[in-house]
């Protein structure tokens, strides 16, 4: 049937889809303790379906820790929906009307990282007597990413400012809003890849307890977080590895380390590097198949950390593989812009096309 326009939402004039309907196929670390409002926690995180009609609406709900959340949204593969979720409030945001009648794609995902807290979805709007269709089935390939704000895109979106320092940067003094995980070198490399792709990334993160600067002044680091759902140290629940396996993982550490540590201190670097084999000793324990690719990102640093963790991949014999980026190190201080995200990316996409036999893992 044909569906008619419905915009107002007050009047009742349009069909309510659950968040539990099985034609929105989710990704990334969600929780779903409560089916009918899954949480999300993570930059990239979010779901895909299709929908019939001229307009949709969103309700979500914020749960009011850290920086309000920004949601992207993107119809039939289009410019992005933007929304900025109000801080504790379960509010319909509606997303797009006039809308071509017919079948769309839709796209939903977290644009900012762990430190605006949590949001849920409860559902969707569509045009009165419209419904959602499947989506497709989900990539054969799978990819998991672990870092710090480069892998979760902060900054990504402040354009024309390479080079330069993030207080350089002239914006409303609402800086998540430059943020988009949607542009990581993560989620760029993986949408080339065709692969699905979860992006744990973390702002600040170090690979050390008391070192970066995720989650406050009394900071917890990668060894800490890797296997969390929700990272945030004051309320941090565990992850089910067995919702996503990964042929590939790609560990982005070493930027925030040099806080607090000296890699180019002997008895320091010793200890890093033993720390490191640690976190992917726990890794390889849920990833038995798995390649993981070591690297650090353009983001400024000392090459110290670049040999590090090149010294630490060409020690093991379990499939872990180092990439050095050619500008590693030398990017923009502060963060990285989106052409450098998108120069890491093809990079490591090369990369990784030339390993064979890395995605036939199952």
């Amino acid at each position: 049937m044909l569906c008619t326009l419905g915009v107002m939402l007050a009047m009742g004039s349009q069909s309510f889809i659950p968040a539990d309907d099985p034609s929105l196929v989710y990704t990334g670390r969600i929780s779903f303790a409560d089916r009918k409002a899954p949480a999300f926690y993570y930059g990239y995180s979010g779901f895909k379906t299709r929908f019939e009609g001229t307009s949709i609406a969103l309700e979500f709900e914020e749960d009011n820790w850290g920086h309000a959340s920004w949601v992207g949204v993107r119809i039939d593969d289009g410019v992005e929906v933007p929304l900025l979720l109000h801080k504790n409030q379960r509010t319909i945001y509606q997303v797009a009307v006039g809308l071509k009648k017919g079948v769309h794609d839709l796209f939903v995902y977290r644009r900012t990282d762990s430190v605006s807290g949590a949001y849920k979805l409860h559902g969707l709007y569509l045009d009165l007597g419209c419904k959602l269709t499947d989506p497709g089935p989900r990539p054969t390939r799978r990819i998991e990413f672990y870092g710090d704000s480069v892998t979760g895109g902060a900054w990504v979106e402040a354009i024309g400012y390479e080079a330069k320092s993030d207080s350089e940067v002239k914006t409303d003094h609402d800086n998540e809003k430059l943020g988009n995980t949607y542009w990581s070198f993560a989620a760029i490399a993986a949408r080339k890849l065709n692969a699905e792709a979860h992006v744990i990334g973390l702002g600040g993160l170090a690979l050390n307890d008391g070192n970066g600067w995720w989650c406050g002044e009394d900071t917890i680091g990668l060894l800490t977080t890797w296997d969390k759902l929700d990272p945030i140290k004051q309320r941090m629940t565990q992850w089910d590895f067995s919702r996503f396996v990964p042929q590939v993982v790609v560990v982005a550490i070493g930027q925030n380390d040099g806080r607090r540590m000296d890699i180019n201190n002997l008895e320091t670097n010793r200890k890093w590097k033993a720390d490191y084999n640690l976190l992917l000793d726990k890794m390889r324990a849920k990833y038995p198949q798995s390649t993981f690719i070591l690297a650090t990102t353009l983001l400024y640093h000392d090459k110290g950390w670049d040999d590090a963790v090149e010294a630490v991949a060409k020690a093991r014999k379990d499939k872990v593989l180092y990439y050095r980026y050619k500008r590693a190190g030398k990017g923009t201080p502060g963060h990285l812009r989106l052409a450098e995200h998108q120069e890491m990316a093809d990079e490591l996409v090369r990369f990784i096309n030339k390993q064979k036999g890395i995605w036939e893992v199952q």
